[in-house]
């Protein structure tokens, strides 16, 4: 099966803590996944520079990318779940996204976990995942990068070395459990943690000044 589709149609350390108030009420049709979303990427905004191309690494069924084809000229979305077909219910228009069917890591490799129910990579089990490294896919004038893929950031973030410094995009990473590896990978880099959107506190936001 084709892992890309293109599709024409209408319509460590200690970080600060940054508190978001409230936004106005959403239409009723909005998950309350939809509207957390729609919140870390209004936090997110301010500090992205321009807005080019966006990257959404755990697109899944594009909650948080359908807020990305009002800013960007285009959006590449990368799940290792084949959400396609909930994705295009979910966006205004496939014209600005591409979608592709692969995990990201570090290497090009066969990863596995144990279902394809659930975003994580566990590393074990007996259902195949393929991975990529997201510089493979060659993908020029990156803005904004989000990260989502339950555990497996830091790999994917070291497989965008390339993608990264050639733009230094702002970029959203969910951190779990303490675990602040990725944002520290980041900081070795040259970026600087805004902090972390409350209340989760897991999702946190990077720039290079």
């Amino acid at each position: 099966m084709n892992s890309t589709v293109r599709v024409h149609a209408q319509s460590a350390g200690t970080v600060p803590t940054v508190h978001v108030k409230n936004v106005s009420m959403v239409p009723n049709n909005e998950s309350k996944a939809g509207a957390e979303c729609k919140r870390v990427y209004d936090w997110a905004r301010p500090q992205i520079k321009n807005f080019r191309h966006a990257i959404d690494v755990g697109a899944r069924e594009g909650l948080f990318a359908r807020n990305l084809g009002a800013d960007f000229q285009h959006t590449f979305c990368f799940d290792f779940r084949d959400k396609r077909s909930e994705f295009k219910r979910t966006v205004d228009s496939m014209d600005q996204y591409t979608y592709h069917v692969v995990g990201l890591g570090e290497s090009q490799r066969m990863a596995h976990t144990t279902n394809t129910r659930v975003g994580k990579i566990k590393e074990g089990g007996t259902v195949e995942v393929p991975i990529r490294t997201l510089d493979s896919f060659d993908i020029k004038h990156v803005d904004f990068i989000k990260y989502d893929i339950e555990g497996f950031e830091t790999k994917a973030i070291a497989g965008s070395e390339q993608t990264i410094r050639r733009s230094w995009p702002a970029i959203v990473v969910e951190q779990n459990k303490g675990d602040m590896e990725a944002v520290s990978l980041l900081e070795s880099w040259g970026y600087r943690c805004v902090g972390g959107f409350m209340p989760r506190n897991e999702d946190f936001l990077c720039v290079r000044d």
